[in-house]
């Protein structure tokens, strides 16, 4: 549902809060998969001139501070 919208309106300089809507409900998911998803569709967002961008990158640099797994960094 959220693919189509963006799709028809995602572009739109105001679509901000279709955007932002759906990374929240990606957020509520709370899995693996959904932050690999949220990360995806900010990335998309951040391609996309909207009206609260500097926002959106403050969300994406967030997201991807908060839901990595440093571990991973240090493996051998």
């Amino acid at each position: 549902m959220f693919a189509r919208a963006l799709n028809d309106a995602g572009l739109e300089f105001r679509s901000d809060k279709l955007w932002e809507t759906y990374v929240d409900w990606l957020k509520e998911k709370g899995n693996r998969e959904s932050v690999g998803k949220m990360a995806s569709v900010l990335d998309r967002l951040l391609q996309t001139p909207t009206q609260q961008y500097k926002q959106h990158f403050t969300t994406l640099v967030f997201i991807s501070t908060a839901y990595v797994d440093f571990s991973v960094l240090f493996m051998y």
